[in-house]
């Protein structure tokens, strides 16, 4: 909702999605960064919708659920 009623932050939004396409890790990396970062700005909406899209890139749900819980990962490359 503050999205599509901040013209410029839906803007500044866009922009950062734009540029995160142009980053070479994995989509299973990619998902845990916007995960984890959804989390620590506790956007519920963000949570959720990350947590299909983590599933969807093959992210196993045991992972899935300690990012949303903001747990340690026994995976030092994704930790």
């Amino acid at each position: 909702a503050t999205l599509a009623e901040a013209r410029l932050l839906y803007t500044c939004y866009d922009a950062q999605v734009e540029l995160g396409g142009d980053v070479r890790v994995s989509p299973v990396v990619k998902q845990v960064v916007f995960l984890t970062t959804s989390r620590l700005h506790a956007c519920e909406y963000c949570v959720s919708g990350h947590s299909v899209l983590a599933a969807q890139s093959g992210l196993d749900a045991p992972i899935i659920e300690t990012l949303r819980e903001g747990g340690a990962l026994a995976d030092p490359r994704l930790e």
